[in-house]
């Protein structure tokens, strides 16, 4: 028999840190695979961390955090204390030719969303940004009027 995991606490940690590997690697523009291969680990192992099914090792932690270019105390940190991330600002433009945006734009984004748990509010911050990336795409001047 499995010995039993740390308290509440303990676990809730545990899904904080795998949610920040998650927006960490999506706004990197990483899937899964290829972040594993930077750690010497699966997809599935990746998997495993980033829900928290499996801890890290401190080892795994250092290499996280260099790939990302950011401090190992950041991986560990409460979502208050979260310091900018690292990461060099370079411009992109999406394929459909949209506005250029920067990875710290996107990593902003995904930290923010990531941290936040109901999945109800998730659904609608997602809507919401639909909603308004559908607009802009009407063309400069369009409005649309919520209902």
């Amino acid at each position: 028999m499995k010995p039993k995991r740390g308290g509440d606490t303990e676990i809730e940690l545990d899904r904080q840190v795998a949610a920040r590997i998650r927006a960490l690697r999506l706004a990197a523009g990483l899937n899964q695979q290829q972040l594993g291969e930077r750690l010497g680990v699966t997809f599935q192992q990746m998997q495993k961390y980033e829900k928290g099914r499996n801890r890290l090792t401190a080892g795994k932690l250092i290499l996280l955090a260099d790939v990302f270019g950011i401090p190992v105390a950041q991986l560990l940190a409460d979502r208050d204390e979260i310091q900018r991330p690292n990461l060099a600002c370079i411009v992109h433009a999406d394929e459909a030719g949209g506005l250029p945006f920067t990875q710290r734009e996107a990593m902003q984004l995904m930290t923010a969303y990531a941290s936040i748990r109901d999945v109800r509010k998730r659904k609608h911050i997602l809507a919401l940004i639909k909603h308004l990336s559908d607009t802009a795409a009407k063309g400069p001047g369009v409005f649309v009027e919520a209902a």
